[in-house]
């Protein structure tokens, strides 16, 4: 029941986001905007009264290099902060594949911090190389 109540949720918080605006998009040709990292808090029913800490990384667009650069500096304040669960939200259509690479390692390297990949919408080529580094894959339906 908890698991159910815990995708539930996630799935309706990462569909929240979509409607959010990227901070600091500049419109750069690699069209690298640095979307803010949040915290959502989930808990179970009052009961138990349990508290974890996750975190939502969204991974949109061309995979290359400034998104590997900008997946490390967004993970570290997570694991820093005690992170239990980071979602990766992938839509992309792939990209470049040493840089896929890298992003795939550095996600298969987190470890004690549990990692699911949410597909939005797609995960092609690249995309579906970073999402089987993660513990689990969530898709949307559609």
């Amino acid at each position: 029941m908890k698991n159910a109540l815990l995708v539930v949720f996630v799935i309706l918080v990462v569909g929240v986001i979509h409607e959010l605006p990227l901070h600091g998009q500049t419109g750069s040709p690699e069209g690298l905007a640095s979307p803010p990292i949040i915290l959502v808090n989930l808990s179970v029913p009052p009961k138990e009264e349990v508290s974890r800490k996750a975190f939502i990384i969204p991974l949109h667009g061309m995979i290359d290099g400034g998104l590997f650069s900008s997946l490390k500096r967004r993970t570290a304040p997570a694991l820093n902060a005690g992170a239990e669960l980071i979602i990766f939200d992938i839509d992309t259509y792939g990209g470049r594949l040493e840089p896929a690479f890298d992003i795939s390692d550095h996600i298969a390297g987190i470890k004690d911090v549990k990692t699911v990949c949410y597909i939005s919408k797609k995960a092609i080529s690249a995309g579906a190389l970073i999402a089987i580094s993660c513990n689990e894959i969530i898709m949307a339906p559609e």
